[in-house]
């Protein structure tokens, strides 16, 4: 699971790193908001941590462009000093999930974060979906189905995190280290996947990207 930390002090930041790490969870900082916003497209957090005050914008803002941008799937978590009632209320009205003040230690939070994380992880697997990568094929209900290395390589990305949708500039930036020249290469890939495994698997949310959904049992 990936957290991003978004935090102007970068010494309280850092124990937040510790703590979270800590429950092995894959953690970044950044200090502003448009280093946040440009990390969370090629870095497809979790979850992300918030101070009020920023360098160069504030928190609630960011809250309000993260929903407007990555809301399918981004849990926000606000962990400041700021005790004001109508903040919190403003937080919370921005699309934040929790509040949390500082005077609560890094630990708390990670307790509060592995509660928000553990709704992410996914459910059973009654498709029976198996990846091979040495022969980049997909083994679905106990069929082979045969794919290209770049298939393969679209496809795997997205099975790593059931039911979320990826925008196109993090699977460009993923697999083609580039968020724009290969955008038509993508749709085709796609096509072709939709092809093989049939509708249904994968599932595209118009001008925001693609994802693999995982079927509940």
């Amino acid at each position: 699971m990936r957290v991003l930390v978004v935090d102007r002090d970068v010494r309280t930041a850092t124990l937040f790193e510790q703590a979270l790490m800590s429950a092995d969870l894959d953690c970044r900082i950044v200090s502003g908001a448009a280093e946040a916003l440009k990390l969370l497209n090629t870095f497809p957090a979790d979850l992300v941590i918030l101070e009020i005050d920023l360098e160069d914008s504030n928190g609630i803002e960011l809250c309000g462009e993260i929903r407007e941008r990555f809301s399918y799937s981004i849990h926000v978590v606000f962990y400041t000093d700021k005790e004001e009632e109508f903040i919190h209320v403003a937080a919370l009205d921005a699309g934040a999930d929790d509040y949390i003040l500082k005077d609560k230690k890094p630990y708390y939070l990670r307790s509060k974060v592995s509660s928000l994380l553990r709704k992410n992880l996914p459910a059973k697997n009654p498709e029976m979906i198996r990846l091979n990568p040495e022969s980049q094929t997909i083994i679905r209900n106990g069929k082979s189905v045969y794919l290209s290395k770049k298939e393969f390589d679209v496809f795997q990305f997205l099975f790593s995190r059931p039911n979320h949708i990826f925008s196109r500039s993090q699977i460009l930036q993923e697999l083609w280290n580039t968020n724009a020249e290969k955008t038509r290469m993508l749709d085709v890939h796609i096509s072709h996947l939709r092809d093989k495994l049939g509708e249904g698997v994968i599932k595209t949310v118009k001008g925001i990207g693609y994802g693999f959904i995982q079927k509940q049992s």
